[in-house]
């Protein structure tokens, strides 16, 4: 009972604060709308593959094959040229040719330059689909050459290819991407709310911690209080941006309600035990700022990752905003768990490491 009337109390006193309702649910509404509308176009774009440009040399018998390959990439805007090996090397370390694909003896060589990650990700995808079909077939002459005379190479559905890059949801748009990076970016400001509840109402928490109410119930609730306005806040904004702005949260959302509500538990419990050892309260809540801010920054939040280069990739791992972004987007995307299931262990493994913290601090306050 006494857990349920402090969870029941942070609820209360943290949906009274104006502020904090007007940064958490109405910013980030307001933040989504802006880079949504802002960056549609340059995030938009990235899809039509216009481009793209794929100097190529077919030296063997699979030329009809390769021609359905170079006939699907077409479609999405892609130009092919055939040119000399030699040649198309050059091209591509000035940058004129995205890649330079090489047919030779059964094999394909892929000659990139790593300026365009991203472009050259969409042209290795195209190659792995060409790679898994043929090698089928390979396998099935290996067994019976006949088989083969029955197969229509002409007639070999490549939907596949173009559902995964631009139809459906494949990829995110912007509004999409900014929905979800700025839940996980202002996700990070819960920690606010954990450290003013044992800092700024300190009062209160000395009351508590002198009353004869469990070292359990004190920290459990008021970690539960303020998780449940965070489970609030999500939902405000998961609901919001897909009835509101259309973004799209995939067939799991709950499991993404989950991944982004481990980390709210997580950054809370971490800002309460900075509050129940901190005794400065303006200078902490500056800090927790300017680190979201980092954080945020490194996770992605503003600008994509995948579209940085490989120094800034390299530092970004040292966001857990990242990993947090990465597994929502695997979740949605591509329906894979991995890293979501990663994300909420690492989340919940910090909830525990710092609620030992807080009770380690709790008795000696109480001593």
């Amino acid at each position: 009972m006494n857990m349920l009337s402090i969870i029941i109390n942070s609820i209360k006193l943290t949906l009274k604060n104006k502020t904090v309702f007007f940064l958490e649910i109405l910013f980030p509404v307001v933040l989504i709308f802006v880079f949504g509308i802002v960056l549609n176009g340059a995030m938009d774009n990235s899809k039509n593959f216009k481009d793209i440009k794929i100097g190529y040399y077919n030296s063997n018998d699979l030329n009809n094959a390769f021609g359905e390959i170079k006939k699907q990439g077409l479609k999405l805007g892609m130009k092919f040229y055939k040119d000399e090996k030699e040649n198309a090397i050059k091209k591509v370390e000035d940058g004129k040719y995205t890649c330079f694909v090489e047919i030779k003896n059964n094999e394909i060589y892929l000659y990139k330059n790593d300026k365009d990650e991203f472009k050259i990700n969409l042209v290795e995808g195209l190659m792995k689909t060409f790679v898994q079909r043929y090698n089928a077939i390979f396998k099935i002459a290996a067994v019976n050459m006949r088989a083969l005379s029955s197969m229509n190479f002409k007639k070999i559905d490549m939907n596949l290819v173009k559902d995964v890059s631009i139809s459906g949801k494949g990829t995110p748009g912007s509004m999409d991407y900014y929905a979800v990076t700025m839940l996980t970016y202002i996700l990070i400001f819960s920690a606010t709310n954990g450290f003013y509840a044992m800092s700024k109402r300190k009062e209160i928490t000395n009351r508590i911690i002198c009353s004869p109410v469990k070292k359990r119930d004190v920290i459990l609730g008021k970690l539960l209080g303020n998780v449940a306005f965070a489970a609030i806040q999500i939902l405000a904004l998961i609901l919001f941006s897909k009835f509101a702005f259309k973004a799209y949260w995939g067939e799991n959302i709950g499991t993404v309600f989950f991944i982004a509500l481990s980390e709210a538990a997580a950054v809370i419990c971490i800002g309460m035990a900075v509050g129940f050892i901190s005794k400065n309260c303006n200078e902490i809540n500056t800090q927790v700022s300017t680190i979201g801010l980092v954080l945020g920054f490194l996770g992605g939040a503003f600008i994509p990752v995948k579209n940085m280069g490989k120094t800034f990739k390299l530092i970004s791992n040292i966001s857990p905003i990242r990993l947090i972004n990465d597994a929502i987007f695997n979740v949605i995307y591509e329906s894979n768990f991995t890293k979501a299931f990663m994300a909420i262990v690492i989340c919940m493994l910090t909830v525990l490491i710092f609620m030992v913290i807080m009770s380690v601090y709790y008795e000696r306050r109480v001593a």
